[in-house]
């Protein structure tokens, strides 16, 4: 297990830094020298290829769902999903089988605060639908303010035409910031630096990881593997979308970053109990260490 473990975690942060670095070429291509606003093109991953609601059943019945089980009106954006299938056909007409696992990720918007609701609530839908829905909650309110901080992840979430599956509250008077997301370049200076201390913890954390003989402290050493890729995942949602999430468990962060790019979902597949359940022994190591 620690071997597979280890070498996920180096293909993680070699992932991060390439495309990082990726992304570093585009900034300092001379023309954006002479642009005041740096198109978010250059430095926000390609949007994610959405289908509508009615053009998947499971979608649309996990949002009756929680129109159904949430009492305050609601709304919701879809920000991102993707599938993965495996298929058996050949001579063997009875091996003509078929699995396909879907995922979204979903913006809830309420009045009211109502993420321990939707953490209760998110595990029983997906259990009752067979599907996996990962739900972010924020109130009117709280998305308003991250508007008008300029943040790169609302704009995109709220200005894609085809995301909002529902609207049972008025949605349509969201004031956008000027900038529509765009960050000036001091300010993706600034999100640079902190980038590489970001950078700087998660390889502090996987280094200490790898001292440790697998003889010695296995769960110390799992410990820090966890938190080298906390790190890793909070620096790439902060440097690309602007955005700090509110949970900085794990699995929350790791669910986020698997919304916006292929090579997590790759590292950590999870299409197998055991690919699962290695996954979950992962990311509570926290967790059973603080009992």
């Amino acid at each position: 297990m620690l071997k597979r473990l280890e070498a996920k975690m180096e293909a993680l942060h070699l992932n991060a830094e390439q495309i990082f670095s990726h992304v570093l070429q585009s900034f300092e291509q001379p023309y954006t020298e002479n642009h005041h606003l740096i198109d978010q093109e250059h430095y926000l991953p390609r949007e994610i290829t959405i289908s509508k609601l009615d053009d998947n059943a499971c979608l649309k019945d996990a949002v009756e769902q929680l129109k159904l089980s949430i009492s305050e009106p609601i709304a919701v954006y879809l920000f991102g999903h993707r599938a993965r299938s495996f298929f058996i056909e050949g001579i063997n007409e009875r091996e003509t089988i078929g699995i396909c696992d879907y995922y979204f990720d979903l913006l809830i918007v309420s009045e009211t605060d109502i993420r321990e609701q939707l953490s209760s609530l998110q595990p029983l839908i997906n259990e009752r639908i067979g599907i996996s829905l990962f739900l972010l909650s924020f109130t009117k309110v709280q998305i308003q303010k991250e508007l008008d901080k300029n943040s790169p992840f609302f704009h995109r979430v709220l200005c894609e035409n085809e995301a909002l599956l529902h609207a049972g509250l008025e949605v349509s008077d969201w004031h956008f910031h000027e900038s529509k997301g765009m960050r000036t370049k001091q300010e993706v200076e600034t999100a640079r630096t902190k980038w590489y201390q970001r950078k700087d913890n998660a390889n502090g954390f996987l280094h200490g990881g790898n001292a440790i003989d697998n003889s010695e402290e296995v769960v110390i050493k799992v410990l820090l593997y966890n938190q080298a890729m906390e790190q890793a995942c909070l620096g790439l949602l902060e440097f690309f979308y602007g955005y700090t999430p509110y949970q900085h468990n794990l699995h929350h962060l790791y669910n986020l970053c698997c919304s916006f790019w292929y090579f997590p979902n790759d590292i950590f597949p999870r299409a197998t109990k055991e690919d699962k359940r290695l996954f979950k022994e992962f990311v509570h190591v926290v967790k059973e260490c603080s009992l």
